[in-house]
């Protein structure tokens, strides 16, 4: 099978690429129908550090990504899409410091406290990380990659997913994953009536991670050479 990444070429048709993001949609309701027996919330591996709420585990993945990137300047100032960002190290600590603050509000710890239905969350859920084939008329996708899932939010990986599908246009995330969120539906997925303040809060913090993983990538690539 190819990647679903690889598969937005010319030769799949519309009518395919239709269905293959329905599928996804409804694979991904799927995961979140799976009862995951727990009351709490945190990373999936023994022995790891467990939360009692949502709220409080998404501020400890929130917090412990800020305080790398508080540390790590020197190391990002080699991204060159960071390099436009922010121009001395002051200027950057004060840009998460505002971060700190957006996400300390109340109105912000309410919405999270709102998204507290305990759901098996893949963490890193797109297309890079499903593996589609056709199969006659129907696509059989699996899921790769579940290092990062744990117990989370329940629309933490469809506000990941919405916002990766942007690519970093002003689009309607809406209207970007339609075929998806049809597919999401038709699996019982359900969107919250607020799920655009969870694609802001949730896809602010993704992009975060993604400078953390760039920096990873960049420093090992600059140690290779």
């Amino acid at each position: 099978g190819k990647s679903c990444y690889e598969l937005r070429l010319p030769n799949v048709s519309n009518e395919d690429f239709t269905e293959l993001e329905k599928k996804k949609g409804l694979i991904l309701a799927n995961i979140q129908s799976i009862n995951p027996g727990e009351t709490v919330f945190g990373p999936l591996s023994e022995g790891s550090q467990q939360f009692e709420s949502w709220r409080k585990f998404f501020n400890y993945k929130l917090s412990t990504t800020l305080s790398l990137l508080y540390r790590a300047y020197s190391h990002l100032t080699k991204l060159e899409h960071f390099q436009e960002l922010v121009s001395s190290e002051n200027e950057w600590h004060q840009f998460l410091e505002r971060i700190v603050n957006l996400y300390a509000t109340d109105s912000v710890q309410e919405i999270l406290d709102k998204d507290s239905v305990p759901t098996f969350a893949h963490g890193d859920y797109w297309d890079g990380n499903l593996i589609a084939e056709k199969k006659g008329e129907e696509w059989d996708v699996k899921v790769i990659d579940l290092e990062r899932g744990d117990i989370g939010g329940k629309s933490f990986d469809l506000a990941l997913w919405m916002v990766w599908k942007l690519n970093g246009t002003s689009e309607d995330p809406f209207e970007k994953s339609q075929a998806f969120l049809e597919g999401f539906k038709q699996g019982k997925g359900v969107i919250p009536e607020n799920m655009r303040d969870y694609i802001t809060l949730y896809g602010l913090w993704q992009y975060l991670d993604f400078l953390l993983v760039d920096m990873a990538y960049t420093i090992d690539r600059t140690d290779e050479s």
